[in-house]
């Protein structure tokens, strides 16, 4: 089967790659912070906006990182996740849970992190980098991104990065915990190069061209 894609709209391709252009150019610690909320002084210079201390295990992150860093600080073993969406600067998380399990030691909850991205072409880019993640070996379980709630009047559409588990699928929290580690460690890295691969193939396509795209058999 083939499935004939659309018209390409030349004004949309350049505000998609615009859109990504400013990704890939966000800057990352040290020569930015991830947290809004940081108010801590550098260690190098005691600057305010220097990033030079900013990392992952920042005993600060719970609180940094949370709306409502009083009550709710965000859970530890959900913070790679966060922190990383954060250092991509185009992802704002609104929502997490690292999970939980039921008193029988089953998972109850899965562990996800919601984020709201004005294009459309982000989600794609972080869900390309999951596949990219998965069929390296570096995940125990499938991760994907798909739409949750907002709330009905937010005009914005949610997003969440979560364990993609099929019925029958009984992954362990310490398996998805490791996962969530190591999806935060690459993901930087891994979803600015799928945002290089998106603009070298796009790259001097013309509008107007038809193309059809081969359906692979099912298994």
């Amino acid at each position: 089967m083939k499935l004939q894609r659309e018209i390409l709209d030349q004004d949309y391709l350049l505000q998609t790659q615009n859109a990504i252009r400013k990704l890939v150019s966000h800057p990352v610690p040290p020569k930015m912070r991830p947290c809004r909320r940081c108010t801590l002084p550098c260690s190098c210079s005691g600057s305010l906006s220097c990033g030079c201390d900013c990392r992952p295990d920042c005993k600060h992150l719970p609180e940094a990182m949370s709306s409502e860093p009083e009550g709710f600080p965000i859970e530890d073993a959900i913070l790679p996740i966060v922190y990383a969406l954060n250092c991509l600067g185009v992802c704002r998380p609104y929502w997490s849970c690292e999970g939980h399990d039921d008193p029988q030691g089953n998972l109850h909850k899965l562990p996800r992190v919601w984020f709201y991205a004005r294009s459309t072409a982000f989600p794609r880019l972080i869900n390309d980098f999951l596949t990219d993640l998965n069929a390296a070996g570096a995940l125990t379980s499938r991760w994907h991104v798909c739409l949750t709630y907002s709330a009905p009047e937010n005009p914005d559409t949610g997003f969440s990065l979560e364990p993609n588990i099929s019925p029958g699928d009984h992954p362990s929290l310490k398996l998805l915990h490791a996962d969530i580690a190591a999806i935060g460690n690459e993901m930087s890295s891994g979803v600015k190069k799928s945002a290089n691969d998106f603009l070298a193939r796009t790259n001097g396509q013309r509008p107007g061209s038809l193309t059809f795209i081969s359906m692979p058999p099912e298994a």
